[in-house]
């Protein structure tokens, strides 16, 4: 009974069906999945975008203080004229700074559509448990975070699925690979 009730309340925290576990077993999600999935990849991408953007207007109001509303951008101009050795090198570094910035941002895109296919990823091993209390912004707010570790995966869930979970024993959960907040399908525990 107690195993049962357990395995309940799993179904109900993650959340997710004996048909979907079933699918996920065999390496395909539901639709319901690929709905959930899709919502968190698009709220993935508009972050991702929304941070971008805000960065490149960073940049640009730091150059437009530079070189418009200060003597500096004046003095840096004519640096380069006197000295043409250092513009090659300040360009360089800020050329290698932006193709991070843009292959951090393509990679993340990459990922999230990976998260919206919906590979099935399996991790299977010992449950290990962990909270952290933290506080958040500047009214203190106090919230914590669970850690569930599968094996060698790491996973953040909410209280509802570390509460249904045994610690030590042996799990299988079925994700899809989404760093570093893997999305979790299904799990269930195995019997050894």
């Amino acid at each position: 009974m107690y195993e049962k009730d357990l395995k309940q309340g799993l179904m109900q925290a993650v959340p997710f069906t004996q048909e979907e576990l079933m699918s996920n077993r065999k390496g395909t999600i539901s639709e319901a999945q690929r709905e959930r999935l899709g919502k968190q990849a698009g709220g993935t991408q508009i972050a991702t975008l929304v941070m971008f953007v805000i960065f490149i207007l960073v940049i640009a109001g730091i150059f437009a203080y530079l070189f418009v509303f200060t003597h500096t951008g004046d003095s840096l101009l004519k640096m380069f004229t006197e000295d043409p050795t250092t513009l090659p090198i300040v360009g360089g570094v800020l050329g290698v700074v932006a193709l991070i910035i843009i292959f951090s941002f393509l990679r993340t895109l990459m990922r999230t559509s990976d998260l919206r296919r919906g590979k099935v990823s399996v991790a299977q091993g010992k449950a290990k448990m962990s909270s952290t209390r933290m506080t958040v912004g500047y009214v203190a707010t106090v919230a914590t975070a669970y850690e569930l570790k599968i094996g060698k995966v790491k996973f953040y869930v909410t209280r509802g699925v570390f509460d249904n979970i045994i610690e030590g024993a042996l799990y299988r959960i079925y994700y899809v690979k989404n760093y570093p907040m893997h999305a979790v399908l299904s799990l269930e525990e195995v019997k050894a």
